[in-house]
């Protein structure tokens, strides 16, 4: 019998790069059109049986959603939005305002337009269904 892990569940609620004391607002999730570049990538592309989803919610919140899934080696989901040029400085401070399961999630930003290279990945815990911010 597979081994399925319980729902998961992850509101994005906007991403803010913090220089300083000032802030700037890199995504929010006001429209369809705001979200309509990010991707999903779930562990079949490895053969798994995982499902990973997006939407936006009428709150105008991004809602991570889906089943993972140990059956046939897999046991990831992901959403990802292809990098732009966030111009980040030294000293900057991405904080991602979410509510979350109670999991712990990754989040990755790549230093160069293709998904090979170098990287900077940070884990993160979220409180079940309690709004938090997270800096990284």
């Amino acid at each position: 019998m597979p081994k399925i892990m319980p729902s998961l569940l992850l509101l994005l609620l906007t991403s803010v790069l913090v220089a300083d004391t000032k802030r700037q607002v890199l995504l929010n999730f006001e429209n369809s059109k705001s979200i309509q570049n990010w991707r999903t990538i779930n562990d079949g592309v490895m053969g798994g049986r995982s499902v990973g989803r997006y939407r936006l919610t009428e709150n105008k919140m991004l809602e991570f959603y889906g089943r993972l899934s140990l059956e046939n080696n897999g046991g990831f989901a992901s959403i990802r939005l292809p990098s732009g040029d966030l111009n980040f400085k030294k000293g900057d401070l991405l904080i991602l305002r979410l509510r979350g399961d109670g999991r712990t999630y990754n989040m990755n930003l790549y230093a160069q337009k293709n998904l090979g290279g170098i990287s900077f990945r940070q884990s993160f815990k979220t409180l079940p269904n309690k709004l938090i911010e997270v800096k990284l």
